[in-house]
């Protein structure tokens, strides 16, 4: 038995060792895999389905809910963008994928994030890693590449006085 300890202990620490995220350029992808959130009726939500049904996204926590609609007209698809007002938010997809991104700002409501953090997870719902990059103005594009593959990813608005508030439009998955 102890042996068997020892053994999957190493093969654990093997697989984390190599678990990596790097970025990523812009990067193709093709429908339904790429979600501008612009099929949902503008308003409130604490859970919807993404990329045609291959996905969805959750708020983090039990308060507030993720915003999807033209707030301050700053969308970069018309006719919706979307963002956490006062929870982060998740994504999760049916399958492993190896490549995330989209296009990122400070959502226009005056909380001033500063930061967004990702944070990876494989199959099992063991963390690949996480990265933090500061939160941009206007929006810009953010990629990720994993090693091994995800299938689930938390965005995380930092250093403001409420969670979330990163806004986000044209995700895409490969």
């Amino acid at each position: 038995m102890r042996k068997l300890i020892c053994l999957l202990s190493l093969v654990i620490a093997a697989a984390v060792s190599q678990a990596q995220v790097f970025p990523s350029g812009f990067f193709p992808a093709v429908p339904p895999f790429i979600d501008g959130f612009d099929t949902l009726a503008p308003g409130s939500y604490t859970g919807f389905p993404m990329f045609g049904g291959n996905g969805g996204a959750a708020r983090i926590g039990g308060v507030n809910a993720m915003l999807v609609g033209n707030v301050g007209g700053i969308a970069l698809t018309a006719p919706n963008y979307m963002f956490g007002r006062g929870c982060d938010v998740q994504i999760k997809l049916v399958q492993p994928m190896k490549y995330f991104g989209g296009f990122f700002q400070v959502a226009p409501a005056g909380i001033g994030i500063t930061t967004i953090k990702f944070a990876f997870y494989d199959m099992f719902n063991v963390l690949i890693g996480s990265v933090a990059v500061p939160c941009p103005a206007a929006w810009t594009w953010i990629g990720w590449k994993t090693n091994p593959l995800w299938q689930r990813v938390e965005i995380y608005g930092v250093g403001g006085a409420l969670p979330g508030y990163v806004a986000m439009d044209e995700i895409r998955v490969a």
